[in-house]
């Protein structure tokens, strides 16, 4: 289905000594995108993410939570659906909902049962308020919670929850939450909790206000743990970014952007000295890259509005360096540069583009493109990555909450679309799964260009897909910029006969690595990755 847009050309001539103007009206089609299904959520969806295949029908699923401040009855707060039809899995209605969209995270397994797991963090008052969950993502049960009401350090809602590499040596996971303030205590509190138990491993507590984003980094001072990077803010009194040990929370550095920060990420090598970077954004306007092995600014760009997602993507200028994504109360999205936070490109999409997410190659040019959601705009658009040009659009009656690259849930071989709604006015339901790209155009773009490989980056994990000809052996190395081999596997092949391999980000330390792919009969294939 497509839909009409106009644009208006005004021609000036002379004839016999008079001017003339002519204006001239030119249609513009533009697709729109194709739902895989649709499902009420009452109260609003604030952020989905897929999810590993946990009803066991070959496709992945979707985790979605309900926006923390409705009050439906029943009061279904989460939801694990099928990723292939929106049929109900399980739910839960004891444990509030989230605030943002960084309140919900998948996690390798941490339950022991080998199956992946889920991360929530809810805000409000008392418990189910303002507290951590770790979920079997089998059953929805809970593994553990903290709340900071009741357990401390200091009581405030969690922003944020995120998985980080293995510091307690159990073979699991651990878990990177975030935590705001309140009228007594405005400091707020990072923390990192045992995977597998929920203890404490230790906190680090802003001094002046919340912590309102953190981040698992790279290793920096040789201990062979990560570290963490925190952002700070809510009330402005406490507007930097903190880079803290990975193994004791103690701060290492600091960085004051001069508003509160609402995002924080790490970032690739933005000027060549083969450490990894951060980049961060919030109410300042700013984006800023900083020195990942000091804080020191890189660069930055005042767009004039508030930031509020900052996402990276593989590099689209070919200057070897990783590019950015940014979000933020504009009408439009925003691709700067990695290298100098120069605008690439950008696209009008609607009022208030605060959710943006990267989606898995659907063109054929192995560049990522890039999802837009506008929150009072009320519509979802999907761009190319490289020229910004809109692929497919969507418009809603509700606003637009977040929107996420998704695993293939309709099993096309093609990356999907997850976007959430509120639940305000008479749009009849609240998430929304997306075929990447509308079955006519991609009729039109296969045939143009049939690529080897393709690299999806999700929250969790890396996935790369291989298309090989039938019945070729397909081996790969996963190796660090060292040379060390991390893994030497064969990748999975699945029913629809593409190779996907899955590397894992926080299995591993963060940094740069090699996907080094052989193929039988074939020359050997390297590829390079982020793991951030």
């Amino acid at each position: 289905m497509y839909a009409e847009s106009s644009l208006r050309l005004l021609f000036a001539y002379k004839k016999g000594g008079r001017m003339f103007a002519l204006i001239l009206s030119i249609l513009i089609m533009q697709p729109q995108g194709q739902i895989i299904w649709s499902i009420s959520g009452t109260g609003g969806i604030y952020n989905a993410v897929s999810t590993d295949d946990m009803n066991s029908d070959q496709h992945p699923d979707v985790l979605a939570a309900v926006y923390y401040g409705a009050y439906p009855s029943p009061p279904i707060r989460l939801y694990l659906v099928s990723g292939l039809d929106g049929s109900t899995i399980w739910t839960r209605g004891d444990c509030q909902g989230t605030w943002g969209n960084k309140g919900l995270a998948t996690i390798d397994d941490i339950s022991g049962d080998s199956i992946q797991d889920f991360l929530l963090g809810t805000p409000g008052g008392t418990f189910p308020g303002s507290t951590v969950f770790a979920i079997n993502g089998l059953s929805g049960a809970t593994i553990w919670s903290w709340c900071t009401y009741t357990q401390g350090p200091n009581w405030g809602w969690v922003y944020t929850v995120k998985p980080a590499p293995d510091r307690d040596y159990d073979g699991y996971p651990e878990v990177l939450a975030s935590a705001g303030g309140n009228t007594n205590n405005n400091s707020g509190t990072a923390f990192c909790f045992s995977g597998h138990t929920g203890e404490t491993l230790w906190t680090f507590r802003p001094p002046l206000d919340g912590a309102q984003c953190i981040g698992s980094f790279v290793d920096i001072n040789n201990d062979t743990v990560p570290e963490v990077v925190v952002g700070a803010g809510g009330n402005g009194y406490d507007n930097r970014v903190f880079c803290v040990n990975g193994r004791n929370g103690q701060q290492i550095w600091a960085y004051n952007t001069g508003n509160s920060v609402w995002d924080v990420e790490p970032f690739g090598d933005a000027n060549n000295n083969q450490i990894l970077d951060v980049i961060a954004g919030g109410w300042s306007n700013k984006v800023v890259c900083l020195e990942g092995s000091n804080g020191s600014l890189i660069w930055e760009n005042n767009l004039g509005y508030v930031v509020m997602e900052v996402v990276p993507i593989r590099d689209i200028n070919n200057d070897g360096i990783m590019d950015v994504i940014v979000g933020s109360w504009s009408s439009s999205v925003y691709l700067l540069s990695g290298q100098n936070g120069n605008i690439l490109w950008s696209c009008p999409i609607g009022q208030d583009c605060w959710s943006v997410d990267t989606l898995s190659d659907v063109t054929g040019d192995r560049i990522p493109e890039v999802i837009v959601g506008a929150l009072n705009g009320r519509s979802v658009k999907v761009l190319n990555g490289i020229s910004g040009e809109v692929l497919w659009y969507y418009n809603f009656i509700d606003r637009v909450y977040d929107v996420t690259g998704a695993s293939d849930l309709d099993g096309d071989s093609i990356s999907d679309v997850l976007v959430s709604l509120q639940d305000q006015n008479n749009q009849p339901y609240q998430l929304y799964a997306f075929k990447g790209i509308p079955v006519g155009m991609q009729e039109k773009i296969e045939p143009k260009i049939a690529p080897k490989y393709s690299i999806e980056y999700k929250r969790d994990e890396v996935v790369l897909r291989l298309k090989v000809p039938e019945a070729k052996k397909v081996g790969y190395q996963l190796l660090d910029v060292s040379g060390r081999i991390w893994e030497n596997s064969q990748p999975k092949k699945s029913f629809d006969g593409i190779w996907y391999i899955h590397i894992k980000r926080n299995t591993k330390p963060a940094g740069i690595y090699f996907i080094r792919l052989q193929i039988e009969d074939e020359n050997s294939l390297t590829v390079k990755i982020y793991l951030i």
